[in-house]
């Protein structure tokens, strides 16, 4: 894991045993607050567009980047305070793509309650459990649909 500044400041771990395949094992910095998981990766995209693409996980993380550079994943189901401190800095708007499930729905609630007069949110609406099953399932929507919204913001 590193932070905006390319600086390493933990790891990210999986189980490879087809029973704990998707448990992940996060160590970090907790002095770095804010961090948000692939952000030294999509820095730039971020800096350039002022827009960020957020999801919740590591895998959703993998799912997306490849197709929309500037994103970045909470590790956590919702945008704490301190991620939103770091956003501040780089960004006009959120693109929005929580997990589809009653956390996931609870925290854009919560953003849009707290956080639609300091962003323009934008929230990618989905029928499966998350990125990465929406990927599994159907690759080729998946990649149009985010190779379009990057062509919208690039």
């Amino acid at each position: 894991m590193r932070d905006e500044y390319g600086e390493f400041i933990g790891v990210v771990s999986r189980g490879l045993e087809a029973s704990n395949f998707r448990y992940m094992k996060t160590l970090f910095d907790e002095s770095k607050k804010g961090f948000l998981f692939g952000i030294h990766n999509a820095i730039e995209s971020i800096y350039k567009t002022k827009s960020v693409l957020v999801v919740e996980g590591v895998f959703d993380l993998l799912a997306v980047q490849p197709f929309f550079p500037a994103s970045v994943a909470m590790l956590t189901s919702g945008l704490s305070s301190a991620h939103k401190d770091v956003l501040d800095r780089y960004v006009k708007k959120i693109i929005y793509v929580p997990d589809n499930d009653s956390a996931g729905q609870e925290s854009y609630n919560n953003l849009i309650k707290f956080c639609s007069k300091r962003y323009e949110i934008i929230k990618v609406d989905y029928k499966y459990k998350d990125l990465s099953a929406w990927l599994e399932a159907d690759k080729s929507t998946f990649s149009s649909y985010f190779t379009d919204l990057k062509n919208i913001f690039f």
